[in-house]
């Protein structure tokens, strides 16, 4: 059986490098992103999203999927933000799913040199 978990547990925190070796130390043998803003800013910060999608290529450990945003904010939408509908048309949430489309592409993207 393999042993996977969510960076979920971690919401509360940067998702960071060193977190996921701690993580690949406790026996993980896949990862799947929680794409919470205030865990990783998959739409604001594009070195954070180089930071992790370089961690996975060299770690040898599969990004096992990445869970969709519940909110567009960094508050859990304590701000007022409405949740996030993958389903709309409306532009903010067909951008946010976007982003975040475009991080796990990044990530699952193999390195051809």
């Amino acid at each position: 059986m393999l042993k996977a978990v969510s960076t979920y547990l971690y919401v509360k925190e940067r998702l960071h490098p060193g977190l996921l070796d701690g993580l690949v130390r406790s026996g993980v043998q896949a990862i799947e992103i929680f794409a919470a803003r205030q865990h990783l800013d998959y739409a604001n910060r594009k070195a954070h999203v180089k930071e992790i999608a370089e961690w996975f290529r060299g770690s040898g450990i599969p990004l096992n999927s990445v869970h969709s945003p519940l909110y567009a904010d960094y508050e859990w939408g304590r701000t007022g933000a409405p949740p996030v509908n993958i389903a709309s048309t409306d532009r903010a949430g067909v951008s946010l799913f976007g982003a975040a489309h475009r991080y796990a592409e990044r990530i699952f993207q193999r390195e051809e040199d």
